[in-house]
């Protein structure tokens, strides 16, 4: 059931201004999606606090802390890290972000502060990286989060929250649209192909999946976009392996049948074969 936000997480008036259509769709084990424009949000609120995971831009956490009815996250987990953060220390901390800092912890050591502790005056940890995969008990849910070492940029991750049937996949997927590969940051089709593949196995047959942006999606949905990731990689990789250049592959519209149901965002198919020929040409390390 959707229902306005103001009446389930008690929403500022001035956030009500800014996104008047802002909804929250209320699931299992208080577990709350937030689909607003700027992104679609996961909320975990319990007894042991208030979690918050999605595409989150760093500049604006205050704008998230607005939408919960003055009550502060422990944290807020970044789905897709905009500044291209990389964690390498391999001791499973975090880097996160607050007063306009970066600082290393833990993630279980930011989410056991007991939430009397938690004020107005808490700085919002943003949470930009993730050092490897993690799991930790909140609100009675176990909730997995994963890193993807290599998607649309490196460092991004997804989170499971179990007992409600979802899965973050924050800009992993983008429904009906070519997704923006950032090589340069470390993203690349193959990493890609091999992370939407991993989260469909964690997912299973019975979850949804919530993109960054749109509605959530079953496993079906999920297969058919990596289908089409892997015939746009194939048949670029075999063009470049006929010696085709990148302006050749591009006049041979490899994309042309998939166009009307992927080239609906600002990605068009020349523009996503370029973005899978540079991925070819400099595959990322794996870190």
């Amino acid at each position: 059931m959707t229902v306005p936000m103001i009446g389930r997480l008690g929403m500022a008036a001035a956030w009500l201004l800014l996104f008047p259509v802002a909804t929250a769709v209320a699931l299992d084990r208080g577990v709350t999606i937030l689909k607003q424009p700027t992104g679609n949000l996961i909320v975990s609120k319990g007894r042991d606090g208030l979690l918050v995971i999605g595409d989150v831009d760093i500049k604006r956490p205050a704008l998230i802390a607005a939408t919960l009815g003055g009550e502060v996250p422990k944290a807020i987990v970044d789905t897709d890290p905009d500044t291209g953060f990389i964690m390498s220390r391999g001791d499973g901390s975090v880097l996160y972000m607050a007063n306009g800092r970066l600082l290393h912890a833990t993630l279980d050591g930011l989410l056991k502060v007991p939430s009397s502790k938690m004020s107005a005056a808490t700085p919002t940890r943003l949470i930009v990286a993730l050092a490897d995969s993690d799991t930790v008990h909140l609100n009675g849910d176990e909730i997995g989060l994963f890193r993807v070492q290599s998607g649309l940029v490196a460092g991004a991750c997804a989170a499971l929250f179990p007992a409600a049937h979802l899965l973050h996949v924050g800009r992993l997927y983008t429904p009906g649209q070519y997704p923006a590969i950032d090589v340069a940051r470390g993203g690349s089709i193959s990493g890609l192909i091999g992370a939407v593949g991993r989260l469909i196995n964690i997912g299973g047959p019975e979850v949804q999946f919530v993109p960054a942006h749109g509605e959530p999606v079953s496993r079906d949905r999920l297969i058919a976009y990596r289908n089409m990731l892997m015939i746009v990689r194939n048949r670029v990789q075999a063009a470049m392996q006929r010696g085709q250049t990148l302006k050749q592959i591009q006049a041979a519209r490899l994309t042309a049948d998939l166009d009307p149901r992927w080239a609906r965002g600002p990605v068009q198919g020349a523009d996503f074969v370029a973005r899978v020929h540079a991925s070819l040409l400099k595959p990322p390390g794996e870190g």
